[in-house]
């Protein structure tokens, strides 16, 4: 019906009855719901503080109930160790643990631990901070206990929480009696016991560190580990949460904050036995539900009282006015198909009335003037006729359309040209087209001229600019020019199609085409692009240029220590830092993986290129923050002048030149040659023929006897590496051995090596230890300790008869990992022995605590000795060194008498070298028995 249209009287009329109606009913409510919500304001802040304060209560007491029964153990231990011996007081106080305590220990001063139940195992985080606490305790004299750090514990797949106290015995040494209660059973069980509908909790510590919440899994957020490592940073816990947690607290009070973009209702409250603190929370949707839905009630009545106040509105407007109204409608609408016929009149005295008396009049003034406009019209006629050019000009057109006098003026222009210009009519009209190309086609301009001048029309692409913009805008263009009836151009009609789209579209597929996904640099098909432009550059003589090939050094090692997420990120932040090294015309490019390459164009010495790599290597060692832990990394550079017309091969010869940067220690780079090449192709037939050896099995062990020079007896062999090729001959270890490390043949060959060794300890007579050399690549593999097991196993061999002799440099390059599993070796029965010991980086600190058995004094410091006054030196200090720390010494490479004596005389008695024995065949090894001092061999 009509009066249902928006423009009626009756709908405006009821509209404002409407929003009447509406603004009161809405004060109404917004009035009951503000006093709804306080009440459930209120009452959410007594229920939450109820629950944290009887949530931590619990907590309290579980902690409480677990310290006192640790505590009288730990007394009662105290008081038996002064009356008995340590184990008699240990085995008695352990027979006493109850439910309350999972399991417990005993930390001895000379570092023995006891454990109960007997197949629960200490673990490292465990054992770190028993030494922390036992160190600590050294420093005063007054007792102390203390709550450890939550650790994940293997034996139990929980984690545990440690209770510690020092405990004091008959000798006044003071040790450590502690304990280890399960913590996430307790928080089960209060979650179901007091947690409401609708409430969550979660913990932290006096660090302001997770201990729990609801949605982050435990490993993730509990960082305690003891050797220094942190989980929890910016990238895990959000920071909604860190916030909160940071700020300023009363127990009992409620606080507010945003989480996940919601907001969240929260009461702390901190519990007495450690520095925990409890946080019990609720979403504000859940604690503003009863006024949400007594919202939706009262929402519903007040749309039925909106309802019946229009509808009411409606009828009375509709007879009041709308029915008078319509009549005059009809009226004028008569009047627009010329049936001007006047009002009849209404004898009322309101406004609609007084609106038929002037319509009244306007009919007969509009009648006078009808025929004027009728004599317009036809004057309109002629000047349309006049105008059919211009109508021709427009139909050529098919998006936007100029047209333009013979100085190329514009005069008209269409809507859709004002629309691709963004601008208005007045802008355009009476200014030159070509202005209005973009500046990088100007050239353009004398080109259209001519050839509008020598052909019918133009036709191609032109960039056109957004006139208050520099927007460019890409048109297909077509410029006419129109004749008059004697063939006179007069006008030429400019028609534009918009294909900026095409244009995007063109360039972002060409984007993907040539830039690498993860660092947004240039990718290997660009690169080898650029490559090309450059060789074509300097076949012309414009300059020389550089190409630079490097990756991460040991980036293995980064990828197994923060996964491969951790090792794009590192990409990553390599790329930007070296995006920062580019100049001028330079190309940087990711070829794949953690490979880069780089063009420094404009070189013109080998000085000019060290330069920039020499900023390079600079700019890779600074340590690079990664998912919050620092990392320091290298890379090795290979250079190639450009020297060569093949992209592919200049590619190639640098990275040749990496390989041997690498090979000189990495860190460095190395300029590509004709001799590196021919080197490579050396060493890569080495690798070919060691392959096929290791196939047919034509390797061999010798064995070097070591000798007890003070009891002259054998102590052992050393296996050594032999390699007698067919085509290559007698290969020296020095020259296939790094070969073999720089593929995976040393995996291989150490696989070898170990059943070769164990096969020869089972065949001898009088089994003595015989070691064998661990590579870093089997090291780092991280699987030996259970290939050493299997082995062992295998040939039934008692472990202690095998000893791993490992370098300086393989222990020292991941410190944590070369303590766990050289633990692992040990509690196998295998000894473990320092090699080439002198010449790598070790510390002292870590020394200490490497469960390592003996050093082995590197043959460089023995070969000089008695002359060499500073190789003396260094080998009276490393004797006595090892002597300190308890350790055993060997020294290698002994040749003469004097070398012997001296050894002997500084109290290093076993000794290996030519002047006992040469490396023997497996057969004459066996046979070897210890020769008189006097004598060599």
């Amino acid at each position: 019906m009509r009066f249902f249209s928006t423009q009626s009287i009756t709908f405006k009329y009821s509209s404002l009855q409407l929003l009447l109606t509406m603004l009161l009913l809405g004060l109404v409510g917004f009035v009951y719901s503000n006093k709804q919500q306080q009440d459930d304001f209120s009452e959410a802040h007594s229920s939450l503080s109820l629950q944290a304060s009887e949530i931590a209560a619990f907590f309290d007491a579980k902690l409480e109930q677990h310290r006192v029964h640790s505590d009288m153990l730990g007394d009662l231990y105290q008081t038996l160790s002064f009356k008995q011996s340590s184990d008699q007081a240990w085995r008695f106080s352990s027979e006493h643990f109850s439910n309350t305590i999972l399991a417990g220990f005993i930390h001895l001063p000379d570092d023995v631990r006891k454990v109960s139940p007997v197949n629960w195992q200490m673990s490292e985080e465990l054992l770190f901070q028993s030494r922390l606490f036992q160190s600590a305790g050294q420093q005063t004299s007054d007792p102390i206990n203390a709550w450890g750090e939550l650790y994940y514990d293997n034996t139990y797949h929980a984690w545990l929480l440690p209770y510690m106290t020092l405990v004091t015995n008959s000798d006044n040494k003071k040790s450590v009696w502690g304990s280890v209660m399960e913590i996430d059973n307790i928080i089960a069980e209060l979650k179901n016991q007091f947690l409401a509908d609708g409430m969550e909790l979660f913990i932290y510590d006096g660090k302001g560190k997770l201990v729990f919440h609801p949605d982050y899994g435990a490993r993730l957020i509990r960082q305690n580990h003891t050797l220094g490592h942190s989980l929890n940073d910016d990238r895990v816990v959000r920071k909604s949460l860190r916030t909160f947690i940071a700020s300023d607290k009363l127990d009992g009070e409620l606080y507010t904050f945003d989480d996940w973009g919601k907001s969240v209702f929260a009461v702390t409250q901190s519990l007495v036995t450690n520095d925990w603190t409890v946080v019990v929370y609720s979403q504000e949707s859940a604690v503003y539900q009863d006024s949400k839905d007594d919202r939706i009630d009262l929402l519903l009545l007040a749309l039925l009282a909106i309802l019946f106040v229009y509808f009411s509105a409606i009828v009375l407007s509709r007879y009041l006015v709308s029915r008078r109204l319509q009549g005059i409608g009809r009226v004028l609408a008569n009047a627009v198909v010329g049936k001007f016929e006047m009002p009849k009149n209404n004898r009322g005295g309101d406004e609609i009335d007084e609106l038929h008396q002037q319509l009244g009049q306007l009919f007969k003034k509009f009648t006078s003037r009808l025929d004027a406009k009728d004599k317009e019209v036809e004057s309109a006629r002629a000047e349309l006729d006049e105008n059919k050019a211009l109508a021709q000009a427009v139909s050529y057109s098919d998006n936007a359309v100029f047209i333009l006098d013979l100085s190329f003026i514009i005069s008209f222009v269409d809507t859709q040209s004002l629309s691709l210009l963004s601008c208005e009519r007045e802008e355009l009209l009476e200014t030159r087209f070509f202005s209005h190309i973009h500046h990088h086609m100007a050239f353009i301009t004398e080109q259209i001229i001519n050839d509008i001048r020598r052909k019918e029309s133009w036709h191609g692409e032109l960039v056109l600019k957004e006139l208050h913009s520099d927007r460019q805008i890409w048109v297909n263009t077509t410029i006419t020019p129109l004749r008059n009836d004697v063939g006179h151009v007069t006008t030429y009609v400019v028609s534009m199609q918009d294909i900026s789209f095409i244009k995007d579209s063109q360039n972002r597929i060409e984007k993907l085409a040539y830039t690498d996904e993860l660092t947004s640099l240039a990718n290997r098909s660009f690169f080898v692009a650029q490559l090309e432009k450059c060789i074509e550059m300097k076949k012309r003589g414009h300059f020389e240029f550089a190409v630079l090939h490097f990756d991460i050094d040991d980036f293995k090692r980064v990828n197994d220590k923060l996964g491969y997420d951790g090792g794009d990120l590192l990409l990553m932040e390599m790329a930007a830092r070296l995006q920062k090294q580019l100049r001028g015309e330079d190309v940087l490019a990711r070829l794949g993986g953690d490979e880069f390459a780089f063009i420094v164009v404009a070189a013109s010495s080998e000085q000019n290129v060290i330069l920039k790599v020499n900023s390079i290597l600079e700019t890779v060692a600074s340590p690079f923050n990664i998912l919050g832990q620092e990392i320091k990394v290298s890379t090795s550079i290979g250079i190639t002048m450009s020297n060569n017309d093949d992209p592919n091969l200049l590619l190639q010869h640098a990275d040749l030149a990496m390989y041997e940067a690498k090979s000189k220690g990495k860190n460095t780079f190395h300029f590509y040659t004709k001799e590196l090449n021919e080197a490579v192709q050396e060493r890569m037939s080495v690798e070919q023929r060691l392959s096929l050896a290791l196939d047919e099995d034509s390797l061999e062990l010798y064995y070097q006897p070591k000798v007890d020079t003070k009891q002259m007896r054998l102590i052992g062999y050393e296996a050594l590496l032999r390699w007698n090729d067919p085509e290559l001959g007698f290969v020296s270890p020095g020259k296939f051995i790094p070969i073999a490390e720089q593929s995976n043949l040393i995996l291989d060959i150490g696989d070898w090596v170990l059943e070769k060794a164990l096969q020869f300890i089972s065949e001898l007579e009088n089994p003595v230890t015989v070691s064998i050399n661990l590579s870093g690549k089997q090291f780092e593999k991280g699987n030996f300790t259970s290939q050493l097991a299997a082995s062992l196993d295998k040939y039934q061999i008692e472990p202690s008869l095998l000893e791993i002799e490992i370098t300086e440099s393989h222990l020292m390059a991941d410190i944590e990992d070369a303590i766990r599993q050289l633990e692992d070796m040990k509690n196998l029965g295998v000894q473990i022995s320092i090699d080439d010991f002198g010449t790598g980086y070790s510390s002292l600190a870590y020394l200490k605590i490497l469960p390592v058995g003996t050093l082995k004094i590197d043959r460089s410091f023995i070969r000089d000795i008695p002359g060499d006054i500073n190789d003396v030196e260094i080998t009276g200090a490393i004797i006595a060194m090892a002597q300190q720390l308890g350790l055993n010494v060997i020294a290698e490479g002994a040749e003469t008498q004097e070398q012997v004596d001296f050894l002997t005389e500084r109290g290093c008695f076993y000794v290996q070298g030519f002047f006992y024995s040469k490396p023997l065949p497996r057969e004459e090894a066996k046979q070897w028995h210890c020769p008189d001092h006097t004598l060599t061999c």
